[in-house]
């Protein structure tokens, strides 16, 4: 019995330490993609931005589940939860134009 619950123990922390040094990597990157010309709908954009985030994650559901937010009014980008692998990797494709780090800072943004 105690062999057991020291098995799930350790399982457990294992675990927990996969999950939180994969989100530590991870930041807020902003990819920014030039202006819109006004032609695309919506939905064409989000479909681009979501073609980048394929790339470099993998599938469409982990595309999706990264993705911050469209921007789709003046420019033409996404913010996304990204690697910094994952970053240089979407930095390396031919239409990027400029990708950077987004640093949260409460006392600028409560």
């Amino acid at each position: 019995m105690i062999i057991n619950n020291l098995i799930n123990v350790v399982s457990f922390l294992l675990l927990l330490n996969i999950v939180l040094t994969s989100c530590a990597e991870q930041q807020v990157y902003v990819v920014y993609l030039g202006e819109h010309n006004g032609e695309k709908t919506f939905e064409e954009i989000q479909h681009v931005h979501h073609s980048y985030l394929h790339l470099v994650k993998g599938s469409k559901e982990e595309a999706k589940a990264c993705i911050i937010y469209s921007y789709k009014n003046v420019i033409n980008g996404f913010s996304a939860l990204l690697t910094p692998e994952e970053a240089d990797a979407i930095s390396g494709t031919y239409i990027y134009i400029y990708i950077y780090i987004y640093i949260y800072d409460p006392s600028i943004h409560p």
